[in-house]
């Protein structure tokens, strides 16, 4: 069984990164991501000015990347990094104990990530924020000692807002939803966290110069940006139904994921496309 799972992730990642690239060397139009990569200048005070506004590391890393890339290499580009927030989403489903299915459901956000990709305002940033929310989340989860992890998602609060803006509110709804799976009944960690993420933003715009407004959503350009990460929060709900975690891989299983994954893919590009 073991090893027909690994083989079906195997052509599960193939087949998505085939389609992937082949959609965008299809489709891709070399106005995307415009924002992003243009005039890229190597030198320590265009470094430095990322750290004017917060997630300074996922837009920096994003205007990198952009700039070494082309729009023939692109496809390619995005479809690392969608198959890397596929990985980390992949291990922190197996951290909330689902089943044999894991490796298909993590694909359900990334089928919206791949949409927004079809919108010219959908900036390589939202994705790297994501991923970065992500590998600090599974850090936490990595850690064993109660009173450690609690300090370290204290810890990791600024440090995100700082690295990867927004996505704070996502660290802090995986948070709740990963100790509340583990019956870990910290009341006053949880409004802690609560607290200090709705209020971070407000106390950080006087640092970072932006509107109220701004310093909650930075760096995205508006709500349809944080839809990936809304269906993931969300789906981690619908996976605390015991048949859903559970589901082992059959034929109609597997058949009907990936009915859902495609409609879900077409519904995206259809809601994100402006080309």
């Amino acid at each position: 069984m073991v090893k027909k799972v690994v083989l079906l992730q195997g052509i599960a990642i193939g087949i998505f990164a085939i389609a992937c690239v082949w959609f965008f060397q299809s489709f891709y139009s070399g106005d995307f991501l415009k924002g992003e990569g243009n005039a890229f200048l190597y030198t320590i005070d265009y470094f430095i000015s990322y750290g004017d506004k917060p997630a300074w590391l996922a837009c920096y890393a994003g205007d990198f990347l952009m700039s070494l890339s082309t729009p023939q290499g692109f496809p390619y580009l995005l479809t690392a990094i969608l198959l890397l927030e596929w990985w980390l989403i992949f291990r922190i489903l197996k951290k909330f104990d689902v089943g044999e299915m894991a490796f298909l459901f993590a694909f359900f956000p990334i089928m919206f990530e791949w949409g927004g990709y079809c919108n010219s305002n959908y900036l390589l940033s939202s994705v790297l924020s994501f991923i970065i929310s992500l590998s600090v989340f599974f850090e936490y989860t990595q850690i064993r000692n109660v009173k450690a992890s609690m300090v370290f998602g204290l810890l990791s609060l600024p440090v995100i807002y700082v690295l990867a803006g927004n996505r704070l509110n996502t660290f802090v709804i995986l948070i709740l939803l990963y100790e509340a799976g583990k019956n870990r009944k910290q009341w006053g960690y949880w409004l802690v966290l609560l607290i200090a993420c709705g209020f971070l933003p407000n106390l950080m715009q006087h640092l970072y110069h932006m509107s109220g407004e701004q310093a909650y959503l930075y760096p995205y350009y508006g709500i349809p940006a944080l839809f990936p990460a809304i269906l993931f929060c969300f789906s981690l709900l619908l996976l605390q139904i015991k048949s859903i975690r559970d589901m082992r891989i059959s034929i109609s299983s597997v058949s009907v994921t990936i009915v859902v994954l495609l409609a879900a893919l077409v519904a995206s590009i259809g809601f994100y496309a402006d080309y």
